[in-house]
């Protein structure tokens, strides 16, 4: 493992929840996130209860393990034990347009494009607030420490 070269993508934590709560909301992609939607989510009269539960279960309160669901993981514990990165590089999403060049040519030889894959389409959701924001800095604190993002204002 350690003699290849090895990246991960991560996320702003807040677009990454809003992403997720718009997906999962949806339906997502597969019939494990439809169940999740009607048996999980369904639980919560809206974003912002989610978030409290969230909160709770991020300092050591509550069942069920919503921070195990992969949309919700921290990205941190998927990169390694505690808050140990096992991996060569870690690129922000949004940083990834620029770094692919260089990237794609450390890997494949040569630059390539970066395909545009599974867009977003219809309404995005409301913006968070100021509460919101600061449950999620709570919540996800270590990706926002490791991975060096800072809160929106």
């Amino acid at each position: 493992f350690r003699a290849y070269f090895s990246f991960a993508v991560t996320r702003h934590p807040e677009a990454r929840f809003l992403s997720a709560w718009r997906y999962l909301s949806a339906g997502g992609g597969s019939a494990a996130d439809k169940t999740f939607r009607d048996k999980v989510l369904g639980r919560y009269s809206d974003r912002r209860a989610l978030l409290l539960r969230l909160r709770a279960e991020a300092q050591g309160r509550g069942w069920p393990r919503l921070l195990d669901w992969g949309h919700f993981r921290p990205q941190h514990r998927f990169l390694g034990p505690g808050r140990d990165v096992c991996v060569d590089r870690v690129i922000g999403l949004e940083e990834l347009e620029g770094e692919f060049g260089a990237l794609s040519a450390r890997i494949l030889g040569a630059p390539a494009p970066l395909p545009k894959l599974n867009p977003s389409s219809g309404p995005k959701p409301d913006a968070l607030d100021a509460d919101e924001r600061a449950m999620l800095r709570d919540i996800y604190a270590d990706d926002f420490a490791l991975f060096d993002y800072s809160p929106t204002p």
